[in-house]
């Protein structure tokens, strides 16, 4: 299921407030208390928030929403992008997706057979493992439960003793300084991966151009290409960039 609209809203002012109690929250959305807790309870069970002393307290992984979450946003674009990067991508015998919603995407749309495929994504990894011939490899590391992947300082020392002739990653924003996560522990992972990677692919639909987030994992000119679907004018903040190769046809 996607997040309505209300509770988007309420995320939104938990990530600026950190905590709010439910009266609060219902004077600010106009609906009811009870309207309120039934929206928080759902919130609960996909472990973007916490109940606390009448209100709610926002988690530090909220940030990292669920995958099933993020591929029902903006699904067009996300399909768009891959399909931009599809055709252009090189030979490869061995790859790594991370556990993006894009990632997802365009991994369902190549021939991976014969390929050895590494992820940190279990979503991905359950759907290719039904697949015929091909070698799915997962790393060990904490599981988290919102984002259905495998992160963490043990998963990153699993994917350090990998090479990969090529890695599909996205990211939660981009700037001309770079690509960004909001975990810690999601950056320093694609990190490793895309430093052991011979073809290193960013994945970024329109709308990560738009979001923010804290932590970098590469400036832009480490990756061989990104590909989007963003039009030329939201693409002019990258065109002075050197070495940097963005392809958006």
């Amino acid at each position: 299921m996607a997040l309505t609209y209300r509770q988007n809203e309420i995320l939104e002012y938990l990530k600026k407030t950190k905590y709010a109690k439910i009266n609060e929250l219902a004077q600010k959305l106009f609906v009811s208390d009870a309207t309120i807790r039934r929206e928080l309870t759902e919130l609960k069970k996909l472990g973007l928030l916490d109940r606390n002393h009448g209100g709610a307290v926002i988690v530090d992984s909220a940030n990292e929403i669920a995958l099933h979450i993020r591929y029902e946003r903006d699904p067009k674009d996300k399909r768009e992008t891959a399909n931009v990067a599809l055709p252009k991508l090189p030979d490869f015998n061995t790859v790594f997706f991370d556990n993006s919603s894009t990632a997802y995407i365009i991994a369902q749309m190549m021939d991976l057979k014969y390929k050895t495929v590494v992820t940190n994504g279990i979503s991905l990894a359950t759907d290719l493992c039904k697949r015929e011939n091909i070698n799915v490899i997962m790393p060990g590391g904490n599981l988290l439960s919102n984002t259905n992947s495998l992160t963490g300082a043990f998963a990153t020392k699993c994917i350090a003793d990998i090479h990969f002739g090529l890695v599909l990653c996205s990211c939660a924003a981009i700037t001309p300084d770079g690509a960004f996560e909001n975990s810690i522990e999601q950056a320093e992972l694609k990190r490793v991966a895309l430093e052991n990677g011979t073809n290193r692919i960013l994945l970024v639909d329109k709308n990560k151009f738009k979001n923010t987030a804290s932590f970098r994992t590469l400036p832009l000119k480490s990756y061989s290409a990104i590909f989007t679907n963003a039009d030329d004018e939201t693409l002019e903040q990258f065109a002075s960039l050197k070495g940097v190769h963005i392809i958006n046809k």
